[in-house]
């Protein structure tokens, strides 16, 4: 072992002071003043190997922020030259990442077509200034598959039904074409004009922090109503006026029966997770709120499964809908392949 600094004979010395140190269990204390010394060393080879130690140390240490080869240690230029602020390092990816043939959208009538415009990149994607300036600030590297081949759909107002595993990326699927129909319209916190609909407090709670994320900035509201925690607080959400409403099932109704909820200006209208719902027994409560919502509405429905009660609820509430499914779904409990990290 050579180290820079040290001739074949210094290095091969200290090769032998470290393994006579390391047969030693327990090293000597030193007297006050002196370096480390280890049995089999007089002082003065002690004192050798310490000055040898600190060399090698010197050699090895990273460099300092802002050298060459420090990594990090200033803002990069663009394109990579260094001096300037230049592209942000993306984050990891929110969706799943499933080859273009592993993508299928059908028809209303159920044909599979052949070529579909999707949105490969944020920028292609008709969103208001306000809502691409809240995507560059969390940084995603591109939309995910279910985000790609739905948005041209959402946006053109066509139903949509969307199969594709928990994690994939739904929440701004859904999300963000409501909210361009919101800032386009310049629709005012009233009763709510879009309404999401999720099997769970946890999920409910997970839309509800997309949201804010992406429509507070912009002026949009949205008010989450679970169950387990006290009316109060969301009712005077409510009543203060917003412009959607997520929530679960039975919370909604809660506030549908009390009328302290108004769904009659709701034109757009998510069902997430919908074979979770029916595997959970909230049909009847989803058909009491789907009953308080005008049927002209705009509905996109989200599922990880394709079973036959799934097939039948999403005929039976979508119009000459959209089938957009990503991968082989028709079994499908959810995806186990990734993390999904919320930023």
């Amino acid at each position: 072992m050579q180290t820079p600094g040290m001739n074949p004979e210094q290095a091969m010395m200290l090769e032998r002071m470290m393994q006579m140190q390391q047969m030693q269990m327990q090293p000597q204390q030193p007297p006050m003043g002196m370096p480390p010394q280890t049995p089999g060393m007089n002082p003065g080879q002690a004192m050798m190997l310490e000055r040898m130690m600190q060399m090698q140390q010197q050699h090895f240490a990273p460099p300092p922020p802002g050298l060459p080869g420090a990594g990090c240690g200033g803002p990069p230029k663009e394109n990579g030259r260094p001096g300037s602020e230049g592209p942000r390092q993306p984050p990891p990816a929110t969706g799943v990442t499933i080859s273009d043939h592993e993508v299928k959208v059908q028809d209303p009538s159920g044909r599979v077509m052949a070529e579909y415009p999707r949105y490969a990149t944020f920028d292609a994607a008709p969103f208001p200034a306000s809502i691409q300036d809240a995507l560059a600030r969390a940084g995603f590297p591109a939309p995910s598959q279910i985000q790609q081949y739905c948005w041209p759909l959402a946006m053109q107002g066509r139903d949509v039904i969307g199969v594709a595993a928990t994690g994939s990326g739904k929440t701004i699927s859904f999300l963000l074409p409501a909210f361009s129909y919101i800032l386009e319209r310049q629709i005012s916190p009233s009763d709510p004009v879009l309404c999401v609909i999720a099997p769970t407090r946890e999920l409910a709670v997970q839309i509800q922090e997309e949201s804010d994320k992406f429509g507070r900035s912009s002026g949009v509201r949205t008010v989450c109503c679970y169950g387990g925690a006290p009316k109060g607080p969301q009712a005077s959400e409510i009543r203060s006026g917003v412009q959607g409403v997520i929530g679960t099932p039975g919370r909604i109704n809660d506030f549908l029966e009390a009328g302290q909820l108004n769904l009659e200006r709701v034109c757009k209208l998510v069902l997430d997770e919908a074979d979770r719902m029916l595997d959970m027994g909230f049909e009847p409560q989803i058909r009491k709120i789907l009953a308080k919502v005008p049927r002209s509405r705009h509905t996109m429905f989200f599922t990880a499964t394709w079973p036959p009660s799934v097939r039948r609820l999403a005929s039976e509430f979508l119009h000459e809908a959209y089938t957009v499914t990503i991968g082989n779904r028709d079994e499908l409990k959810g995806n186990q392949d990734i993390t999904q990290i919320i930023w």
